[in-house]
C-alpha cells in the first residue's frame, strides 16, 4: 500500500512539474499562451528568489518547477512568525502597492508588475527586518536587566528557522548568571540550563547604544 501511495505521489508531482513546464513554454508563442507562460514564470521566479532567501539550495529547484505547492509551505513557515512582521510589513506593503500602480501605468511593463514590485520589496524589507530584530532583542534584554546581546543577522535566522536540531540559536545574552536564547515565536529571550554552541558569526550589540 505504502508502495502504491508513494508511486501514485511521484506521478501527481511528475504530471505537474510537467504542466507547469508546458505553461512555461507558452512563452515561446504569442497570445494568450504568451501571457500564461509570463505570469508562470514570474510566479516560480518569486517563489525561487523567496527560498534562496530562506537558505534553500535543491529546494529552489522543486520550487521552480513546483511554485504552488512551495509557495503553500514557505507561507506556513512565514505565518509562524507573524507576530514579528506584524510592525513594520505596511511599510514595504505601501511601497509595492505604488510601484505596482507606477508599472501598470506603463504598457510594457503591465504584465511582469508582480516580478517587478516582489524584486524591489523584498530587499526594501530585509534592512526593515534587521532593524526591528535588533531593537526587539535589546528591548527585552534591557528588561532582563542585561546590557547586551550576542544576536546573527535577521537574514541569517531566516535561513536558518529551526536552530534547535543543531545547538545553534538566533541570539544570546545573560542576566544575572542566567543565559537566554531568542526565540523570534515568542519575541522574547528563553532561559536555557546549557550554552548552544558558540557562533563565529554573531554580532555583539550594545543594547544601549542600538
Amino acid at each position: 500500500m505504502l508502495y502504491f501511495l508513494s508511486l501514485l505521489f511521484l506521478l501527481i508531482a511528475a504530471a505537474l512539474g510537467a504542466a507547469w513546464i508546458w505553461l512555461l513554454l507558452g512563452l515561446r508563442t504569442s497570445g494568450k499562451r504568451w501571457t500564461y507562460g509570463a505570469l508562470a514564470l514570474q510566479l516560480s521566479l518569486i517563489i525561487t528568489f523567496i527560498v534562496l532567501a530562506m537558505g534553500g539550495g535543491w529546494s529552489a529547484v522543486i520550487g521552480f518547477l513546483w511554485p504552488l505547492p512551495t509557495a503553500v509551505l514557505v507561507s506556513d513557515l512565514l505565518l509562524q512568525h507573524s507576530n514579528f512582521y506584524a510592525d513594520f510589513y505596511y511599510l514595504p506593503l505601501g511601497a509595492g502597492l505604488c510601484l505596482a500602480l507606477i508599472a501598470a501605468i506603463f504598457a510594457p511593463l503591465r504584465i511582469w508588475t508582480p516580478l517587478i514590485v516582489v524584486a524591489v520589496v523584498i530587499p526594501l524589507a530585509l534592512p526593515m527586518a534587521e532593524r526591528h530584530s535588533r531593537s526587539l532583542m535589546c528591548q527585552r534584554a534591557l528588561a532582563l536587566g542585561a546590557s547586551e546581546v550576542k544576536r546573527h543577522s535577521f537574514l541569517w535566522s531566516l535561513r536558518h528557522i529551526r536552530t534547535s536540531f543543531l545547538g545553534e540559536a538566533h541570539g544570546l545574552t545573560m542576566a544575572n548568571g542566567q543565559t537566554y536564547i531568542w526565540s523570534y515565536k515568542r519575541l522574547n529571550w528563553s532561559p536555557v540550563d546549557t550554552q548552544p554552541y558558540a557562533q563565529p558569526g554573531y554580532i555583539q550589540t550594545a543594547c544601549g547604544k542600538a
